[in-house]
């Protein structure tokens, strides 16, 4: 009987050690989904950021060609 108490025991060590070792890799793959989603909000940004610049590069073009059409007018 001591036997079979100590094979519980001893299978329970192994599964708390297991239940310990998924509880290190969720909270590992928790952290990495969180630095995931930060890169991809800093990226969307960045994306914003040039889409603005390429608008407004492009209202300067447009400018700018009114300007040297003017000048082959005359």
């Amino acid at each position: 009987m001591s036997t079979s108490i100590q094979d519980i025991e001893s299978i329970s060590r192994s599964i708390a050690e297991e239940l310990e070792n998924v509880r290190t890799i969720a909270e590992k793959s928790v952290e990495t989904n969180q630095e995931s989603s930060a890169a991809t909000q800093e990226q969307l940004a960045t994306m914003e950021e040039i889409s603005s610049s390429a608008q407004s590069l492009s209202v300067l073009a447009e400018d700018l060609q009114q300007v040297i059409a003017h000048f082959r007018i005359k």
